[in-house]
């Protein structure tokens, strides 16, 4: 089964999230299919609506604009309507992830941002898992993941978010492969 792992990242802190997010995914023997948005820095292919096809559910992420998604992540969804008409994405899991410069720069309006038009789609919203022990510890919050790069200026998850990242991508594989009747 595949999940589609699609981002918007300038600076590469949203990126390193997706990565781990995929580890995730890939521990329950699925397939992470990576996408970032057209105006991210990075070598992954860009997100189109076909990427939204065949897929088991979606993990999206972008970085933090004023409390919202950026808005080249915001026109691939946006140009999803004709999926929507079809109800393509409908009952299928999906989580959100962010990060942001400033811890109050509002990541969890974020969040709820990029998880608005997929549940017009029909989706079903997986936040953080709350049994994680890195969610106790301040990593994310229940909507999501999240990271704040002023506390790790390499652009890399620090160990609990990271680890919180990969428990959210692991947590939506064992969700679309129950969905779709494979557990």
């Amino acid at each position: 089964m595949e999940i589609l792992v699609a981002w918007h990242s300038r600076d590469g802190h949203t990126a390193a999230l997706a990565d781990h997010i995929a580890r995730g995914i890939e521990l329950e023997h699925c397939t992470a299919r990576m996408r970032q948005s057209p105006d991210s820095n990075g070598d992954m292919p860009l997100l189109s609506p076909d990427d939204f096809v065949g897929i088991g559910g979606i993990a999206l992420g972008s970085a933090c604009y004023f409390g919202g998604m950026a808005g080249s992540l915001k026109r691939c969804l946006d140009a999803t309507s004709d999926l929507w008409v079809e109800q393509v994405l409908r009952d299928k899991p999906f989580l959100v992830f962010t990060s942001a410069d400033a811890l109050h720069s509002g990541l969890e309006s974020t969040l709820l941002s990029m998880a608005v038009p997929l549940l017009h789609h029909g989706m079903i919203y997986l936040g953080a898992p709350l049994n994680s022990p890195e969610l106790g510890r301040g990593a994310g919050s229940i909507y999501g993941a999240n990271q704040h790069p002023a506390g790790s200026p390499k652009m890399q998850p620090n160990r609990d978010e990271g680890a919180l990242a990969q428990a959210c991508g692991q947590r939506l594989a064992k969700v679309a492969k129950a969905l779709e009747g494979q557990l």
